[in-house]
């Protein structure tokens, strides 16, 4: 288990704020609806702004995800296991 991607505390800070960021852009884009407003009637099937959000949504989860492999990697790194009980 010791051969996964190590990150940096300044890393997880980086991943959670990219999460939080791609989450308020697919929110704002799926509000204000920009695609439909640029190309009014050409996106209806494909890259409109609902498919657009749900693709951010995906990006954020990806990264949170990171995160929190990062935060879970740094806890069992930094406390012994009578400190930590963890099932490996």
């Amino acid at each position: 288990m010791r051969d996964t991607i190590q990150y940096s505390t300044f890393a997880i800070i980086g991943l959670l704020l990219f999460q939080d960021v791609v989450s308020v852009v697919g929110g704002f884009i799926g509000v204000v609806r920009i695609p439909e407003l640029w190309f009014p009637g050409k996106l209806d099937l494909f890259f409109n702004s609902h498919h657009i959000m749900h693709v951010m949504v995906v990006l954020a989860v990806f990264h949170m995800n990171l995160a929190t492999n990062g935060d879970i990697r740094w806890i069992l790194d930094n406390y012994s296991k009578e400190q930590c009980v963890t099932l490996l």
